[in-house]
């Protein structure tokens, strides 16, 4: 049940992060230099790529990880189990084998996002091996 809730606590965070980095970059212009420079780094970090992208990729695994969870119930026979099992695997493998458009749908989402704040989305750099 908690990580429901955490999940549902970081959705009505994305749909707040918009007021929430106006209300701090609000506060940046304050001229009490301690908190002005204070504010400037959660809106740094809620402005970063990297974090859009991740926090949208955390949604996207978390109604699968909620999914398995609440496929089971309270008292279940060997049998029901093993069903519930496969079908709980087949729905979470299905990201793994549409790997580019599962994230094309985070990346969207993400730009969606990106737009409202007035950041400019950059993929991140992936260091050749």
């Amino acid at each position: 049940m908690r990580w429901i809730e955490r999940n549902a606590g970081v959705t009505r965070f994305l749909q707040d992060m918009p007021k929430t980095i106006n209300a701090l970059t609000e506060i940046t212009t304050w001229k009490d230099s301690q908190t002005s420079e204070k504010a400037k780094i959660p809106v740094t970090t809620l402005c970063d790529s990297e974090f859009i992208i991740a926090i949208f990729s955390h949604c996207a695994f978390a109604q699968f990880q909620i999914l398995s969870k609440q496929s089971f119930p309270k008292k279940f026979g060997l049998s029901t189990a093993a069903n519930t099992i496969k079908d709980t695997l087949q729905v979470l493998s299905k990201p793994h084998e549409n790997v580019d458009t599962e994230f094309s749908n985070i990346f969207k989402l993400s730009e969606d996002l990106a737009k409202i704040i007035d950041v400019e989305l950059r993929l991140p750099k992936i260091c050749k091996q």
